[in-house]
């Protein structure tokens, strides 16, 4: 099988990057290299303190997040129980981002860590068989009648006591709990150091989790998820009472009640408090049994109106939406979508609708009526920028204004300019001046639009702006703003100086044309004045005007400083003395003053434009520079960037100029700097690790080379050969690596050979009786490769019932549990012959049988335990655990010489195991045991149990009495061995074999890792699964067969071992050879309890009503 690519983890921290390349964040050290196979899912780790040196990062809090694209939650469980983790598991539906669950893990059990939202618990009450249908029909009739809740009147009425109340909170929990596994395209975050929740949170088992989501999830799929049932909108298809379907479960009948043309699965889930997977597997029931039908795009959308109609806008979005399903791009729905969205008060979702329904308005050529919708819009989100560029503009198409809304438009299009203005967004604020532009005509517009232009570098374009602009001022005299105007051109347009420097002159003779007639009037004003007030003094006055302004000196100032002082002190002689002939003078010399201020302005002006002109090409060439320096790092180039970047900065330092790129192009070089010293680093690392035969590590640094570091000047981009490893099972397989140019390698068994990073490599593998496999190998990416090949020759046998669970007989036949609790028989060979027991059962099986030489021992999920003949399949007795009667967790019975060993946890994870008699059906002894237990293995001299906290309980067979507990903590599944021990696995040492009351350990498989099956005994040789590895040894001495696929379930037979994978494949495992042997197809979402393996065949179930039987030799 070809190893999935490993998680892509980032660690935060100071990085660079190189424009071109991704960005490559590091936080010190080389970045761990993916190991042989991690699930099918992206995360990213983030640890609160620094890793340890080793890498493992044991007891290290973290926060995971990751999400899920070829696996489901069942295998995060297991890896979190696997390797210990807990903590706070917050899950996110990206489908549906209203789906969010917070859940708490703790060792191998699951909980809420919040609570669901308040629900009715009645129909919930009817599911759990509390509350019969007719009663609950009672109870509402009543509740709505007095007006009291229903659980207020179940409480009066004597049928809801404190242990129900208890038992539905529970059952909540766990439907909240197992919902989850019905999303799709989940994201995951796990918080380790978050707090638990509170302590009466009920707990439940990840193993009876995963076990209940397989069943429901195979049903969701082909009653719910294939047809569609969960996105319909349903209606009675007979109008007659539900009196008239008797034959309906109560489940079934509820939901029908709520099926009314209006409601879907989300609001009938919503009203009855029921789990969302009966209410929809009861409507897929129902659809297909002919009691509802389903509405029609035409009725959904009456049926919508008629809602919005009434006041109920919230109701009828649920039907538009979905009428989606029939026409995506229908014009009409998705107008009412919009109108019922406005009428619910969610502005946001209507305008995204009248935006949709524009922009098929423009596709179809009619832009009035987009214009109109895109105002619709801003009338409800004034503050949707985009929209209101995009309707100026479809207006500037237009090309005038047609009424009150597009005046309103232009309105908050200046308002908008000026906030793009404010806050430097230049060229969004030309667009709308463009726009406007196109619709009113304002001279202020010109301005801004010179502005711009000249800010973001569009010469000829400002230049021509300018030019209008001082056109319009000089026609309106304002002659300083147009002299303003020429002033600024000459500066940005030197072809044309001569030309503003002519209309700068004539503009300064008709100022000076202007000044002239002033004075002559101020001259003729003042005779006029001295005639008048010469009798009354005006002489003396005028005498004290002329000698205040000889104080004042005439002569040219010395800076421009002084020339400010000396106009503030002639302004206010002339205040002072008005209307006279030296407060004239004094006018004149302000005059003069000014003049000469804007004359010594004008050199300084000059002076600095002939300095910049003069610094200019060295800037413009530094700026050249930089540009190619740019370029040749994006191609790999970076000895020539970094000799091309010395040069810019060397050549503006020299001249002492301004250059805005000199900080970027000093951090361009540090980031060259240390790319080609981290990248030289890695490079060295690869290679002696390669030299030492350590090849993951090799890889592992050689990948950093090819994904981060490929432009190393020592590389110059060429490809980079990286070790490659080839397996191949059965060893005798034969493999063949080549490329598009030819075979490179060939062999058997398992290749090591060196190729190209960059070359994609084909390897086939074959085998004489077993299905070629073909797999693309990316060099680059994946450096081992193992390949199982299926056996080609296998029997095809379709039973009647779905099997749960399959066990081999000692006569050769093999035992058929169904799911609903039937036992048969099939003989082995063609698998045709089958007998099954008679009449139907409504139990639901699922767990691995026991067999003795009283019987076969069957264990249901709700607690009955029945014992079918073996030679003719009818039931012999059925019995319960009186002390656990409605058990929320049954545990795989175990046969003891002609008994049987059961197990049985209630919701409160309090349970027993019972040592129970073959003859009567009733226990022998009864041993208490906080769980739920894992497994149990028995012995002749013991009986051996894991609980729920990993503890060791040794218990005698024949009086139930402890002998002893070992603390652990323990894994797996106890297990007897071939010289008859116990076998146990001790997290942190390994597989242990002692005896049946703890004496004597010894260590016979060292293995510190955590194991999720096994341990299984062949003669001394251990085989046990590690996630997505086996490993098959005694003591030290250990084979790793790493199968790059999670495996699930390891399942014993009289010589070889299976192993299930989470793909549905299955291993078979030769421990005498420590390989694997060949692989077969199963269902994907198949029990380990339905496979078994005999001297002769495998036999699993491939289908929910088919077998494969395939041989072993």
């Amino acid at each position: 099988m070809e190893e999935p690519r490993g998680p892509q983890i980032t660690t935060r921290g100071s990085g660079f990057y190189l424009p071109g390349h991704f960005r490559q964040e590091r936080s010190g050290g080389a970045t761990p290299a993916p190991s042989a196979g991690f699930l099918p899912i992206r995360v990213s780790g983030a640890p609160s303190v620094p890793r340890a040196p080793c890498g493992c990062g044991q007891g290290i809090p973290m926060t995971i997040r990751g999400d899920l694209l070829s696996v489901d939650l069942s295998n995060v469980f297991q890896m979190l129980a696997l390797n210990r983790k807990g903590g706070r598991l917050t899950v996110q539906d990206q489908g549906n981002l209203r789906n969010k669950r917070r859940l708490y893990v703790k060792d191998d059990r699951v909980a809420l860590h919040e609570s669901l939202p308040e629900r009715p618990i009645e129909a919930l009450l009817v599911e759990m068989e509390v509350l019969s249908y007719e009663r609950y029909r009672e109870v509402l009739e009543k509740s709505a009648r007095y007006g009291t809740e229903p659980a207020r009147l179940l409480q009066q009425m004597g049928i809801l006591d404190e242990a129900q109340e208890d038992s539905v909170r529970r059952r909540i929990a766990e439907e909240g709990v197992l919902e989850v596994f019905l999303w799709r395209h989940l994201t995951f975050e796990l918080d380790e150091v978050a707090e638990p929740p509170s302590d009466d949170a009920p707990y439940f088992g990840i193993d009876h989790l995963i076990m209940e989501s397989a069943r429901r999830q195979d049903e969701w799929a082909e009653f719910v998820e294939t047809p569609g049932v969960d996105r319909q909108i349903y209606i009675c298809g007979d109008p007659s009472s539900v009196s008239a379907v008797p034959d309906l479960e109560p489940v079934s009948r509820i939901v029908l009640d709520h099926v009314d043309g209006e409601r879907g699965s989300p609001q009938i889930v919503e009203q009855t408090g029921l789990p969302r997977y009966f209410v929809d597997v009861s409507l897929s029931v129902l659809h297909q049994a002919g009691h509802i039908q389903r509405l029609g795009f035409s009725d959904l959308m009456a049926t919508g109106d008629r809602l919005v109609a009434s006041g109920s806008p919230g109701s009828a979005l649920h039907l538009f939406r979905t009428a989606l399903q029939f026409d995506r791009r229908d014009l009409a729905l998705h107008g009412r979508l919009a109108h019922a969205y406005r009428a619910d008060g969610r502005v946001a979702k209507s305008a995204a609708h009248h935006r949709f329904c524009a922009t098929r308005h423009l596709d179809a050529g009619r832009r009035r009526d987009a214009i109109t919708l895109y105002q619709t819009v801003l009338e409800m989100l004034p503050t949707d920028f985009r929209t209101l560029e995009r309707c100026l503009e479809l207006l500037a198409e237009e090309g005038s204004i047609a009424n009150a809304d597009d005046h309103r438009v232009c309105e908050n299009a200046r308002k908008l300019l000026t906030f793009y203005l404010d806050t430097r967004q230049d060229e969004r604020a030309l667009v709308i001046i463009e726009g406007l532009q196109r619709l009113v005509d304002d001279a202020e517009l010109i301005g801004f639009a010179a502005r711009l232009y000249m800010r973001t570098g569009q010469t000829e374009k400002a230049a021509h702006a300018l030019l209008s602009q001082a056109a319009s001022r000089q026609d309106a005299e304002d002659l300083d703003g147009a002299t303003d105007a020429y002033r600024t051109l000459l500066g940005i347009d030197r072809k044309n100086r001569q030309l503003y420097q002519a209309r700068i002159a004539e503009i300064k003779y008709a100022q000076e044309a202007k000044r002239r007639r002033k004075r002559r009037a101020r001259g003729l004003l003042a005779a006029a004045a001295l005639l008048v007030v010469a009798a009354l003094g005006y002489v003396s006055y005028a005498a004290a005007a002329v000698s205040e302004l000889s104080r004042l000196p005439d002569s040219d100032p010395m800076d421009m400083a002084a020339a400010g002082r000396r106009i503030q002190r002639l302004e206010a002689m002339r205040g002072a003395y008005p209307v006279t002939l030296a407060a004239f003078e004094a006018g004149d010399r302000i005059e003069r003053l000014r003049e000469w201020t804007r004359g010594v302005r004008e050199r300084e002006e000059a002076r600095s434009r002939e300095a910049r002109h003069a610094r200019g090409p060295v800037v413009a060439e530094a700026t050249g520079s930089f540009e190619v320096a740019v370029g040749l790092m994006e191609r790999g180039h970076l000895e020539a960037a970094l000799e091309r970047l010395g040069e810019a900065i060397s050549s503006v330092d020299e001249q002492g100029a301004r250059w805005a790129h000199r900080s970027l192009a000093e951090q361009h070089v540090q980031d060259i700097e240390v790319y080609i010293e981290e990248g030289e680093r890695f490079f060295a690392e690869g290679r002696d690790a390669w030299a030492a035969g350590d090849l993951a590590a090799a890889h592992a640094a050689l990948r950093e080379v090819i994904q981060t570091y490929r432009w190393l000047p020592a590389l110059g981009g060429e490809a980079i050969e990286v070790p490659v490893r080839v397996v191949a099972f059965p060893r005798a397989a034969r493999i063949v690596v080549s490329t598009d140019e030819g075979t490179i390698v060939s062999g058997s068994g398992q290749l090591e050979f060196a190729a190209p990073h960059d070359r994609l490599l084909s390897v086939n593998v074959t085998l004489d009786g077993h299905v070629a496999v073909t797999r693309q190998i990316d060099p680059g990416q994946i450096w081992s490769l193992s390949v199982v090949l299926e056996r080609a020759a296998a029997i095809r046998v379709t039973v009647e019932e779905p099997v749960a669970a399959l066990r081999p007989l000692s006569d050769g036949r093999m035992a058929l549990v169904a799911r609903n609790g039937k036992v048969g028989f099939m003989q082995m060979g063609d698998g045709h012959a089958r007998t099954w027991e008679r009449g139907a059962t409504l139990l639901s099986a699922q767990s691995r049988p026991a067999i003795s030489q009283a019987g076969i021992l069957v264990a249901t999920e709700s607690g009955l335990l029945r014992l079918v003949d073996r030679s003719l399949p009818r039931q012999l007795w059925n019995a319960r655990l009186a002390v656990v009667p409605h058990p929320r967790y049954v545990l795989p019975p175990v046969a003891l010489g002609s008994d049987f060993m059961v197990g049985a946890w209630g919701p409160d994870d309090q349970g027993v195991i019972a040592r129970l008699s073959s003859a009567v059906g009733r226990p022998v002894w009864e041993f208490p045991c906080r769980g739920p237990a894992q497994a149990v293995a028995t012995g002749t001299r013991g009986v051996a149990v894991v609980d729920g906290h990993g503890a060791l309980h040794l218990i005698d067979p024949l009086t139930g009495a402890l002998r002893r507990k070992l603390a652990g903590p323990f894994g797996g599944t106890p297990a007897r061995a071939s010289d008859g021990r116990l076998l146990v696995h001790k997290v942190g040492e390994g597989v242990i074999s002692m005896t049946w009351d703890g004496a004597d350990p010894r260590v016979v498989l060292a293995t510190s890792d955590g194991i999720i099956g096994g341990p299984l005994d062949f003669d001394g040789t251990i085989v046990v699964a590690q996630h997505d590895r086996l490993v098959v040894g005694r003591g030290e001495d250990l084979q790793d067969l790493s199968v790059g696929i999670p495996v699930v379930a390891l399942v014993g037979g009289p010589s070889r071992c299976a192993a299930r994978l989470a793909d549905g494949r299955v291993l078979v495992i030769d421990p005498s050879a420590r390989s694997i042997a060949f692989a077969a197809r199963g269902g994907r979402t198949g029990s380990s309890a339905a496979i078994a393996l005999t001297r002769a065949h495998l036999t699993l179930a491939s289908g929910p009503r088919e077998l494969s039987l395939v041989p072993l030799h």
